[in-house]
């Protein structure tokens, strides 16, 4: 059935590339306009196009893809000669104008562009008409024959009404044009922009489905910033790490420095022995001369008894010659004395070991009744060595063995104790010693099993490929008014070493803590659970706690924000729960004071390391001040230990007689002496003298025999003297070293307690010289290592250059070598404890900023946009419903991407609505994997990268194919149809398509039906464009094609009127081909 239409008459362009002043006739009828290339048809379908959709950016580029069409270039037409540019100079004036007749009103209507371009260098003015009446009634040329300017474009006499907006004069060309969809203005310019395509994605994407770029920029620049950020954390933490690299070089220095102490101290103890071993060597030998000496003495005592004897002999044979009887006599004498004689010496024996046993005791009584008193006299003790009562001395005896033997049991018992403490002691000092170091270089000493179940977890974490810090609570914490210090650190108590970990990898903490078997009694602290807002009072323990982590402010906030602060002990009970600076809690009903032990060691900001280091020299310095009178306890104790060693009851008992003996033996020897001189004898001459002359040589011999023995004697004298001399010397320099060593027992306790365990160990394997010469040797060693770590060598970098790098590279000046330490130390503490922490909570806000931003207009849009596709695909499929195509019916068929099934699923979720709380934790939880992938896409270039382009450009996510449907009911896709058929088959249902969808913006019967094709029907042949044309005609479109001038003979029997367009130089002039073909 024939309807009524708008249809196009005429054209008339003004100043419109190379055409100057030219109207096109239509005629209300389908038209080829044709000519040779550049000759100027595309240009007019550029000016029909631009009036019926208000369009002056985007011009046509079907007939030329890399075409650089403007407003400009049409307007002063472009011609980029060496002379000008431009053929059109000063102000121009263009004009396009489109006539319509409405059939059902039987009336015109004329709509249409006036431009002014007023210089090369400013975009034309652009000025919208929509009026009633025919070209003929418009001023398009004044008087003079020039083109009317704005205000003198007259219609019928009257200014032309231009339309004040580009969007106004749109909005209301759709209702003149037939009340069309706002979509027309699209369809139309993909349909005169379409070209032939290989497949149907690429026909859907290009002419049906409309490209709705997503605007990422909000998103790119929260991306941007993210970036920025992380660089910053990236270089922050590669500084840091060259800042640990250095800094763990000077641990190596100072663990250097430390073993060349140790040795230093192992080398003194060593020369210290060898000295003793030296002094004992000398004893030894001076006991081992002297007992030479004792053993010559004895060969002179026993010579100088035969001289005696022979001498005694000559004696009595001279006598003989004198007396007969003397020689009875004397012997018998003799006999006697001889006897006495051993009494004597045996007595004398005895009474030397008494003796020297009671010069022992009384060393001993001396060192005792400096402590209390004895129980016997001085007077009682020295007559034990004397010939006095032996009851008495008995009795003497027996009160000090029993006085003593109770003394020294207490004695002992007060040693061990000493001892012990003197243990404990040095076992303290050399904690604080270490603990000072670590202080002195800016480092707090956590609890051991807290640091112990932090490194596990972050090892975990970097196994795991987890880039995700683990802190411990207080390190992330400084406290804004040091009043209130003790508070938080005793009220916090052990909270202060919880651990912190981001809450999604909480479970992960959870499950390595679990699974450690060393770790107890720990914290780690779920963010998951706590609530992310905690509202706090005012004057809490939580005003005065600052930190950088934003997971650290949130638990302070919990667990210090209700705490309220009072200056006052009457102010507690005004609130549920309340504290004072002195540490007094009122909690649940109750109060209670903090002992000051968990708070006298603050772990809070950097003020805790000053007391930390202060309170450990302090303790250091009271334990010193202990050690030298308890060290002067256990020297006296020991001193009077040894001497009890040397104390014996038994032989002072045994010989306690040999006083009184010696006197009785004495004096009967001394009578039997007296009666011996008074006799004298009388003997035979010739006998006695062979006798006398064998006695005599006998004599002579022994005396020289004992006078060399008289010269090894004083030899061996001599030399007793000079060892005694080098022992003293000897003596003195152990002296000096024993009091070296005493001093570095309490200042150096930790290094002389290892060097001194090493050296235990040593003296298992070595003697105590190979000891003295490894470890002399190995003093070299360390200097040289001392200098490798300064200094450097090939393939190792020492400190002096890895400082200088770090200067270099990260543009500081600090000092090289040790002294610089503080500088570095400072540094990384603050990279690491600040800057870093800082900068992670900096990343994590913007990344929870780009994750909501990608979530909640990203997702969403991309949603809205495939729900429109769909919506369009229904259309297009009810715009195919009723329209065959010779035998042939089309239907669309759309179904998700394969290859972004998972993306789409996600996109298209139910939970997908597009509010603010667009994902709910199970939407994230299933499609984690899915949202990583896109925001990955998306971050990993800009807008232009091709990447980026897929991932936002919602018909990626879709595919569609055609259904050709026979009259005998044979389906075929058109996609595999395209690859049998040759280029002018597959175009067909491409044309159907264009047209079906222009069809169904044309719903209203008293509209418009335009299609304009450029470049039309290329590669077909006159059959298929015969069908086609015929199928426009049956949907009744106003067709206006644009071809070459070979394709006439194949067009010009299925359109009205033929145009050929034509140039001459810088003209072009528009004939009707039939005219001019006669």
């Amino acid at each position: 059935m024939q309807i009524q239409t708008k249809k196009l008459n005429r054209v008339r362009l003004v100043n419109w590339m190379y055409f100057g002043y030219e109207t096109f006739p239509f005629n209300q009828g389908s038209v080829l306009i044709s000519g040779e290339n550049a000759a100027g048809k595309s240009t007019v379908l550029d000016a029909i196009q631009m009036v019926l959709t208000g369009n002056s950016t985007k011009f046509n580029k079907a007939a030329n893809e890399n075409s650089d069409r403007d407003l400009k270039s049409y307007v002063r037409c472009k011609i980029d000669t060496t002379e000008k540019t431009y053929l059109r100079e000063g102000n121009v004036i263009s004009n396009i104008a489109l006539e319509f007749y409405e059939e059902k009103e039987n009336r015109w209507f004329v709509i249409g562009v006036h431009i002014t371009s007023g210089n090369e260098n400013e975009s034309p003015t652009k000025r919208w008409y929509i009026e009633n009446g025919k070209l003929e009634d418009f001023s398009f040329i004044t008087p003079e024959n020039k083109p009317s300017m704005y205000d003198e474009f007259r219609n019928r006499e009257e200014k032309v009404r231009f339309i004040k907006s580009v969007n106004e004069y749109k909005e209301n060309l759709r209702h003149r044009l037939g009340s069309l969809e706002e979509k027309f203005f699209e369809v139309l310019l993909k349909a005169l922009a379409f070209r032939p395509v290989d497949n149907v994605k690429d026909f859907i994407n290009k002419y049906v489905l409309t490209e709705k770029p997503i605007d990422v920029q909000s998103l790119r620049q929260s991306i941007d910033v993210l970036n920025e950020f992380e660089q910053t954390l990236k270089k922050a933490k590669q500084e840091r790490d060259t800042l640990s690299e250095i800094l763990e070089r000077y641990s190596e220095i100072e663990e250097n420095t430390h073993n060349q102490n140790v040795n230093d101290m192992l080398v003194k103890i060593v020369d210290k022995d060898v000295i003793e071993q030296s002094k004992n060597r000398g004893l030894s030998e001076i006991r081992i001369n002297k007992q030479k000496l004792t053993n010559i003495s004895s060969e002179r005592t026993n010579i100088e008894n035969q001289l005696r004897s022979i001498q005694i002999k000559l004696m009595q044979l001279k006598q003989t010659f004198e007396n007969s009887d003397y020689r009875r006599l004397t012997e018998k004498l003799q006999a006697s004395i001889d006897k006495l004689t051993d009494e004597m010496k045996k007595e004398e024996t005895r009474n030397k070991q008494l003796s020297d046993y009671l010069r022992f005791l009384n060393n001993y009584l001396g060192l005792i009744v400096k402590l209390k008193d004895v129980p016997v006299s001085p007077d009682d003790v020295r007559n034990i060595g004397l010939n006095t009562d032996k009851n008495t001395k008995i009795e003497t005896v027996e009160k000090l063995e029993s006085f003593l033997r109770k003394e020294i049991e207490e004695i002992r018992m007060q040693k061990f104790a000493a001892g012990q403490e003197k243990e404990k002691i040095s076992l303290q000092i050399s904690q604080l010693e270490s603990e000072i170091n670590s202080l002195e270089t800016q480092t707090i000493k956590y609890p051991d099993e807290t640091v112990q179940l932090r490194d596990c977890i972050q090892k975990e974490f970097e196994n795991a490929g987890i880039d995700s810090p683990v802190y411990i609570f207080s390190e992330l914490l400084s406290i804004t008014d040091k009043q209130w210090t003790n508070a938080i650190e005793g009220y916090l108590n052990t909270q202060r070493f919880y651990l912190i970990v981001e809450p999604e990898y909480y479970i992960q903490a959870l499950q390595i803590y679990n699974a450690n078997k060393k770790s107890y009694n720990q914290g780690i602290i779920n963010f998951r659970k706590l609530p992310a807002e905690i509202e706090i009072e005012p004057n809490s323990l939580a005003s005065y706690v600052e930190t950088e982590n934003r997971f650290a402010r949130r638990y302070a906030n919990y667990i210090l924000g209700k705490v309220i602060c009072c200056e006052k002990l009457e102010d507690l009970e005004n609130y549920p729960s309340a504290i004072t600076k002195e540490c007094m809690v009122y909690k649940n009903y109750v109060s209670r004071k903090i002992d000051p032990k968990i708070y006298s060691k603050p772990y809070i900001g950097k003020d805790a390391i000053e007391v930390q280091l202060k309170n450990a020299k302090q303790q250091r310095k009271t334990l010193l001040e202990k050690l030298p009178a308890l060290r002067s306890k256990i020297e006296n104790l020991t001193e009077m230990d040894n001497a009890y060693i040397h104390v014996n009851f038994d032989m002072v008992k045994a010989n306690l007689d040999a006083p009184n003996n010696l006197e009785t033996i004495n004096e009967q020897l001394s009578n039997e002496k007296k009666e011996f001189d008074k006799i004298s004898k009388n003997q035979d001459i010739i006998e006695l003298q062979n006798q006398i002359s064998d006695y005599e040589k006998r004599e002579h011999e022994l005396t020289n025999k004992n006078n060399t023995l008289i010269g090894d004697e004083r030899s061996l004298f001599n030399d007793i003297k000079d060892k005694e001399k080098l022992v003293t010397e000897l003596e003195e320099q152990l002296e000096n070293k024993i009091t070296e060593l005493t001093g570095y027992q309490d200042y150096k306790a930790a290094i002389y307690n290892e060097a001194f365990n090493k050296y235990l160990e040593a003296m298992k394997r070595e003697s105590l010289e190979e000891i003295q010469i490894n470890y002399s040797r190995q003093k070299s060693v360390y200097d040289n290592k001392a200098n490798k770590l300064l200094n450097g060598e090939k393939n190792f970098i020492g400190l002096y250059q890895m400082q200088s790098n770090y200067n270099s590279t990260f543009t500081k000046d600090f000092y090289l070598g040790i002294e610089g330490f503080e500088q570095y130390k400072g540094r990384f503490d603050k990279l690491n404890n600040v800057e870093i922490v800082r900068t992670e909570e900096t990343i994590r806000v913007s990344r929870e900023t780009c994750e909501e931003i990608f979530k909640n207009e990203f997702l969403s849009k991309m949603k809205e946009s495939i729900e429109s596709a769909k919506y369009e695909f229904d259309n297009l499929k009810k715009a195919l419903k009723d329209i065959n195509y010779g035998e042939d019916t089309y239907k669309f068929i759309l179904s998700p991407n394969n290859q972004k099934r998972n993306l789409y699923n996600m996109i298209m979720a139910d939970d997908n609505l597009g509010t603010s709380n667009l994902f709910s934790g199970n939407f994230e939880s299933q499609y984690k994997d899915e949202i990583d992938e896109l925001f990955t896409k998306i971050k990993a270039g800009d807008s232009s990268d091709q990447a980026v382009r897929e991932y936002t450009d919602y018909r990626t996510y879709l595919d569609y194919d055609i259904e050709i449907t026979k009259k005998n009911g044979t389906v075929q896709k058109l996609s595999a149809k395209a690859k049998s058929n040759s280029g002018g088959e597959s175009q067909v249902p491409f044309y159907v398509i264009m047209a079906a969808s222009l069809n169904n913006i044309y719903q209203n019967k008293n509209s418009v039906r335009l299609l304009m094709l450029d470049e039309a029907f290329n590669n077909m042949d006159e059959q298929r464009i015969a069908s086609v044309m015929k199928f426009f005609n049956q949907l009744q479109f106003q067709t206006i094609l644009v071809a070459p001038s070979p394709k006439i003979q194949d067009i010009e029997e299925n359109v009205d009127s033929v145009l050929t367009v034509m140039r001459e130089d810088t003209i072009s002039f528009v004939e009707d081909f039939r005219y001019y073909g006669e």
